[in-house]
């Protein structure tokens, strides 16, 4: 039971919250709603050639190949007259049919286990016939910190209130397009867990799910040899078998113009895997892979693998600062 002073300080806290959700940031806002009304000056400069997920050559291709009901919403930050950071928000629908995949039911555990048993509950709920209106500050397509950006030395509480800010307005402004259902904030690396932890003032809640795979290459590795020498006799011997049982297939890089004549097919081998998905936000339209090799030119790598010239699969990186990432 909760002591009399407990519950003192409980009111207090919901008290300061509540004053806190209805008052606006210190920050000012430039809310932007297509890429060509954004100052590009002021957005090129507050965000990093490294963070090509919010640099705008990437987001006009993501505009450029999304659906007519997907819509962007761009945000500057400012405060006493300095751009203190940037924001990216993504406004979809999301259906029942969406929240399960079409395979077999596979072992889960931990904080996926959860989420999938919560998709699994809300497209019950909803039904696979009902629609939701999602706003999302990041990026609906991949994993990591690609939504929000906060310049060096600035105060992330004061950023994250007005990304809290932003998100109302956003909310607010696209009533004309039907009423938003759900709000999400996406994604927090350790380094913004605190950041994270201020969100809940505003009624946000976390939650959690499988963590990025990411491979720090050691300097001592000079070659796929020294690699596969550091790995546990186990998983050295499966990859051996891998690399022995492909042997037949054919690995070629796409440029644009083959990535253009192949459409179809890329959008066969990508709704293939989609379907299976067990949690699916958001899908891509067959020419996002075409306007990101046309907007990203040589950071993006498109390679394909054939068999008797046939196309069987496909895979994609993006170079982005020290980082090669694999993607969609």
């Amino acid at each position: 039971m909760r002591t009399l002073k407990e519950l003192r300080e409980q009111l207090r806290e919901h008290k300061e919250n509540r004053q806190l959700r209805h008052a606006p940031s210190e920050c000012s806002l430039c809310i932007c709603d297509h890429s060509s009304s954004v100052p590009i000056d002021q957005w090129e400069a507050c965000i990093p050639n490294d963070r090509v997920f919010m640099r705008l050559e990437y987001l006009r291709a993501v505009e450029l190949s999304t659906p007519s009901d997907f819509r962007l919403r761009y945000v500057l930050i400012y405060h006493e007259g300095k751009t203190v950071g940037a924001a990216v928000f993504q406004v979809f629908t999301l259906g029942g049919e969406d929240l399960g995949g079409q395979h077999k039911k596979a072992e889960s555990s931990g904080a996926m286990a959860a989420v999938k048993k919560g998709a699994s509950h809300i497209a019950k709920g909803i039904g696979k016939h009902v629609h939701l209106s999602v706003l999302l500050c990041g990026n609906s397509f991949l994993s990591g910190e690609h939504g929000i950006y906060i310049a060096d030395g600035v105060d992330r509480e004061l950023v994250m209130h007005a990304v809290a800010d932003a998100a109302y307005r956003v909310r607010r402004s696209d009533k004309l397009h039907g009423n938003i259902d759900v709000v999400m904030i996406k994604d927090f690396y350790a380094d913004l867990d605190s950041s994270a932890q201020f969100l809940k003032r505003f009624n946000y809640r976390r939650f959690e799910v499988d963590p990025n795979m990411i491979l720090n290459i050691r300097d001592d590795w000079q070659s796929f040899d020294d690699y596969l020498k550091a790995m546990s006799s186990k998983y050295r011997s499966r990859a051996k078998s891998a690399i022995k049982k492909s042997k037949q297939l054919e690995l070629c890089e796409w440029e644009l113009g083959d990535l253009e004549n192949n459409v179809e097919r890329i959008n066969e081998l990508y709704q293939a895997v989609h379907a299976k998905a067990n949690f699916r936000i958001c899908e891509v339209t067959p020419r996002y892979f075409i306007e990101c090799k046309r907007s990203l030119g040589e950071r993006f790598v498109f390679k394909v693998f054939k068999l008797d010239n046939q196309i069987l699969a496909f895979y994609c990186l993006v170079k982005w600062g020290d980082h090669l990432e694999a993607h969609t």
